[in-house]
């Protein structure tokens, strides 16, 4: 049975609407789709009827991700949807999702339930939703991390707020409890998530940098002489940072960080 005949139904079960949301999620993240929605056949009508049983079925904060999905397809750029108009979709498909969905919009349960969510524990879909709702959670991933502080995703969630603030303190906070000396896996994915994107904040975790150059994993090595070569040469000519390039300068396998080490350390 395909999706839309599925969904014609005037009720479905739970187990039916699950696998639906997954179907439908799926089509409306372009990273991960082989499909896409716009290729799927009388995508609105599926759409809508997906909306109606989750006047039913939409309960959990997981239920409610893949309606976050769908506002925001409908959210899209004018352009993306001036190109939809003119092949699949109308004005009037358009609207119709537009008119089901809004009712979830207005729903203030959604944010109350990530929040709720997020102080018992770290949901990257109700991280999402909150975000989505425009709330401000940097607080609560502060304590979560406090009671996971290997959590590579909340490390980027911090990251990606992009302030400055915010991501001194997440330095401090990784440089008291990583184990910098000798990092484990889940320590690499951790720093790599703030290595990469210290470009812009000169100074800032320094001592990330330098326990990115002692580690044996060239994909950290790589950011964090990338990142040097962004700041003043005052940072790489330090002491204990100069001594980590001069050892990588000579014992890199990879050519191209040989050669941007040894670059630094003419700087």
């Amino acid at each position: 049975m395909d999706l839309e005949t599925a969904l014609s139904k005037d009720e479905i079960s739970k187990e039916l609407y699950d696998g639906a949301s997954l179907i439908i999620q799926a089509l409306l993240e372009d990273e991960v789709a082989i499909h896409s929605i716009e290729e799927y056949p009388n995508a609105s009508s599926v759409l809508c009827r997906f909306i109606h049983h989750a006047h039913k079925h939409c309960q959990a904060i997981e239920d409610f991700y893949p309606m976050m999905k769908i506002i925001e397809f409908l959210n899209d750029d004018q352009e993306l949807w001036e190109d939809r108009l003119n092949d699949s979709w109308t004005q009037d498909d358009y609207k119709a999702v537009q008119e089901a969905v809004q009712p979830f919009i207005n729903d203030s349960r959604w944010p109350k339930l990530a929040i709720d969510t997020l102080q018992q524990d770290f949901s990257s879909q109700a991280l999402k939703i909150a975000l989505f709702c425009r709330l401000d959670v940097i607080e609560l991933l502060f304590a979560l991390l406090e009671k996971d502080p290997e959590n590579n995703e909340i490390y980027f969630a911090v990251m990606d707020t992009n302030h400055a603030q915010h991501i001194r303190k997440l330095c401090t906070f990784a440089e008291t409890h990583l184990s910098l000396s000798s990092l484990s896996d889940d320590e690499v994915a951790c720093l790599q998530y703030v290595v990469q994107d210290l470009y812009e904040h000169e100074g800032v975790g320094l001592p990330l940098i330098q326990a990115a150059l002692r580690s044996d994993d060239g994909n950290l090595q790589y950011h964090a002489l990338s990142v040097l070569r962004e700041w003043s040469p005052l940072y790489a000519q330090q002491a204990a940072t100069r001594e980590l390039i001069e050892h990588i300068s000579m014992k890199r396998k990879d050519k191209e960080d040989r050669k941007l080490a040894k670059h630094l350390l003419k700087k």
